[in-house]
């Protein structure tokens, strides 16, 4: 996880990762819910930044568009 503690894989915080099995569906639903607004952000500050390479850039959006559309 880079400095904001958040996965550039999926979004979630470590805690949320560590806790998701135990959460109720409506703790899971709130996370998800955030989530496109938290990958957007971590991609913008990587962009700016310049902390990706390219093939992570490419990762790091197929994992956004995922999230965006459900799959």
């Amino acid at each position: 996880a880079p400095a904001s503690g958040l996965c550039t894989g999926c979004g979630r915080t470590l805690d949320e990762i560590a806790r998701w099995g135990g959460m109720n569906d409506g703790e899971r639903t709130a996370i998800m819910a955030a989530l496109p607004a938290r990958l957007k952000t971590l991609a913008q500050k990587a962009l700016a930044q310049k902390t990706l390479a390219p093939k992570k850039m490419a990762h790091f959006v197929n994992a956004h568009q995922r999230v965006q559309t459900g799959r």
